[in-house]
């Protein structure tokens, strides 16, 4: 095929030809029903084109029944042509568009939504952005031209909403978010009730006697989950009549690891601990602090114990999500648990129910998240 991305003849896209290319290679015979196609690079080096052109075209090829791609083994032939898809129009395509595919977080929301989508007799092909914005974007763009029934999306880390969501809602192909949330777009969504959850952390640490309780995050960016936590820790301290110190409050940790999987280097890990570290140093007085996540609640634990503090007894710490690391910390953590399943499986029957019926209007829900409770908290050792 021809130089990298010029088009092809009469102005047809070059992942449209290539999209043509392969749909006739199957409906010949000469990719037969259950075949194993190509890795994508070995593709791009076959037709002479990037990577992204030859991922557009298989996923066109998929919303249209003729492939299958199942994350961790590949794309084959489906056993249905996709004449049989388009005349029915009842098993089209799912997406989910998710940052990162880990077994403790975003992980267990697919596995929510795919055992709802399955018993349905759907399929769900899962898209990692490894938090790139751009990548998030790109997933969308060819969604949105290849007219797929439906995607699930967790937006990744930005500043900023993703513009290519308004376009969809626009174009009418459903869209649920889950995990995370656009305040200020009109879609439908699922994530835990962040707020609720905060509050009762909080709740949770007066009722063990503790006034000076403090508060790490990191920048929320556009995070709803992240802003909810932060409202809610600070409307318990005012319903409590607490007042909120500011050398208490680190609102801005630099921390750019992924929550949820090992990502940064040793030296890192350690920058992190010492910034908890001057903290803690800088608010003697403070007996209880609430983490927005447990890995931060974790590095909360070293550094407690570099500064002499013992946690569960001089120091209580709450964290947030009750991912798997929290029960193996030394003490294991008090946390919040989110309910990552449950998100996964009802975005999944909200989004159905949109495929289902065009004219529905967005569903709003926030699930009840729990406290869970384990060893990093104790009285107030001051009382």
């Amino acid at each position: 095929m021809r130089g990298k991305e010029e088009p092809g003849r009469d102005s047809v896209p070059l992942h449209q030809e290539i999209e043509n290319e392969l749909a006739e290679r199957i409906r010949s015979g000469e990719l037969v029903a259950g075949r194993k196609l190509p890795p994508e690079l070995k593709l791009a080096d076959e037709f002479q084109v990037s990577r992204t052109t030859i991922r557009h075209a298989l996923i066109s090829l998929e919303s249209k029944g003729l492939v299958e791609r199942i994350h961790g083994r590949g794309t084959f032939v489906a056993d249905k042509t996709g004449k049989k898809r388009e005349r029915s129009g009842e098993e089209r395509s799912i997406y989910a568009i998710v940052p990162h595919l880990t077994s403790s977080f975003t992980g267990t929301i697919i596995m929510g939504a795919q055992e709802e989508l399955y018993a349905k007799g759907y399929h769900l092909s899962v898209l990692p952005t490894n938090d790139d914005p751009q990548k998030e974007m790109d997933y969308l763009r060819i969604i949105l031209e290849s007219r797929a029934g439906g995607v699930l999306l967790q937006p990744t880390k930005s500043e900023y909403y993703n513009p290519v969501v308004t376009e969809l809602i626009q174009q009418g192909i459903p869209l649920v978010m889950m995990g995370r949330y656009y305040r200020f777009v009109n879609c439908s969504y699922v994530d835990g009730h962040n707020y609720q959850g905060a509050y009762d952390a909080i709740a949770y640490l007066v009722g063990l006697g503790h006034e000076k309780i403090g508060l790490v995050t990191k920048k929320p960016l556009i995070h709803t989950s992240l802003e909810d936590r932060i409202q809610g820790y600070r409307d318990a301290m005012a319903d409590h009549g607490l007042a909120i110190l500011p050398q208490t409050l680190l609102m801005d940790l630099a921390d750019s690891r992924n929550v949820y999987w090992d990502s940064a280097s040793a030296t890192y890990e350690q920058e992190i601990v010492n910034r908890l570290v001057d903290y803690l140093e800088a608010a003697p007085e403070m007996t209880a602090v609430f983490a927005l996540n447990d890995r931060i609640a974790g590095d909360l634990i070293k550094a407690a114990k570099h500064c002499g503090r013992v946690v569960g007894r001089d120091l209580s710490i709450v964290g947030f999500d009750n991912v798997s690391l929290s029960e193996s910390l030394d003490p294991p953590l008090t946390t919040i648990d989110a309910p990552t399943f449950a998100v996964g499986k009802r975005a999944a029957e909200i989004l159905l129910d949109h495929m289902a019926n065009e004219q529905s209007e967005p569903t709003k829900e926030h699930l009840p998240m729990h406290l869970v409770i384990r060893d990093s908290c104790g009285p107030n050792p001051r009382e």
